[in-house]
């Protein structure tokens, strides 16, 4: 069994916590900035798959359990698919809050709960503390920075370099 004090996890709370605002600057950004006869959907890329989620959370503020395909022309009752997403739709429902407030809520709470669970499993097999925050940042760091690929591709496009 891993031994990692309340001060440690504390620490790693912290830097959970500035990794999620730091990947949540362009989201607040895109929010701010937007001009007034436009609005930002909340999505940076996979923009199909953000409002597909958004859609089966709408099912769920509905009231719905099961997942319909809506693009169908056959009649159905729906499964249990996609539950996380329409049980997020209940959830926004409950609360009041809009789907894309609690999409991003959901987003956020996930992120931190994966970053602290990765921290916990590294200190498991790490026993040396240094190695254990080395590891940690690495995780931290190594993924949700992909629209930075975007914002170059568009700022290439726009420059007419190819």
């Amino acid at each position: 069994m891993c031994n990692v004090s309340m001060e440690e996890l504390a620490k790693a709370s912290l830097v959970a916590l500035a990794v999620l605002l730091v990947s949540s600057l362009p989201y607040i950004l895109g929010y701010t900035v937007s001009p007034p006869d436009q609005e930002f959907s909340g999505a940076l890329v996979n923009v199909v798959d953000y409002h597909s989620h958004l859609a089966k959370m709408q099912q769920g503020a509905r009231g719905e359990w099961r997942y319909r395909l809506l693009f169908t022309p056959e009649d159905h009752d729906g499964a249990y698919l996609q539950i996380f997403y329409v049980a997020l739709g209940h959830l926004a429902a409950r609360t009041g809050l809009p789907l894309v407030a609690t999409y991003h809520l959901a987003r956020l709470v996930g992120g931190f709960v994966l970053l602290l669970t990765t921290y916990l499993f590294s200190a498991f097999f790490l026993r040396r503390g240094a190695l254990r925050r080395v590891a940690y940042l690495l995780v931290c760091f190594s993924s949700g920075l992909g629209w930075l690929a975007l914002l170059v591709s568009r700022l290439c496009l726009v420059s007419g370099e190819a």
